[in-house]
């Protein structure tokens, strides 16, 4: 754990007033942030050092100010666009700090979970990029033909891990099974 603490300590003498984790202005900026969240939370297990649990409780409120009325997150803070890989993050973040003894307000998980169900098809169990049974999105050039979004379904595995890391039950969400057999199609 010794040389992990300089990385943490490095996040926590980052992290902004606000409770921010990285550059702001990034376009990306909620991906990082997530991850650091996820990474203070874990710190705070391993050493049960006051620092780190502060600097986690600290991320997490940012994260809450940055969930959009939609119920999902997406790259920046409160611009009304949310998109099932950032809100993945988001929501491994709120869960692995409640998990590791850091209590959380429930309302951006359950919102995540309004999210899912949004971006959720029940008949195919794809869970889209933005919008109801929408493919992953690719990055210009030949990533499309490279990687053919067709042939994966890595937005409906990033839902089906957070319903079931969000303690959702399959009788109550059968979309789970439906997604489940859809990746296992794959």
């Amino acid at each position: 754990f010794g040389r992990s603490r300089g990385g943490l300590d490095w996040m926590g003498g980052a992290q902004d007033g606000d409770g921010s984790v990285g550059e702001t202005r990034d376009r990306n900026f909620l991906y990082g942030h997530a991850l650091a969240t996820c990474a203070l939370s874990e710190g705070f297990l391993w050493s049960g050092d006051a620092r780190y649990r502060a600097a986690a409780r600290k991320a997490l409120r940012l994260l809450e100010s940055a969930l959009t009325p939609g119920g999902g997150w997406r790259y920046g803070i409160r611009n009304g666009e949310a998109d099932t890989s950032v809100t993945g993050w988001a929501v491994m973040a709120y869960e692995t700090a409640e998990y590791f003894g850091l209590t959380v307000h429930p309302n951006p998980i359950e919102m995540a979970g309004e999210w899912f169900d949004q971006v959720g098809d029940p008949v195919t169990g794809r869970h889209g990029y933005t919008q109801r049974g929408e493919l992953s999105s690719r990055k210009r050039g030949d990533h499309a033909t490279r990687f053919p979004p067709e042939k994966g379904e890595s937005m409906t595995a990033v839902a089906l891990f957070c319903r079931y890391f969000m303690e959702q039950d399959p009788k109550e969400h059968p979309i789970m099974e439906t997604a489940a057999n859809l990746l296992l199609s794959k």
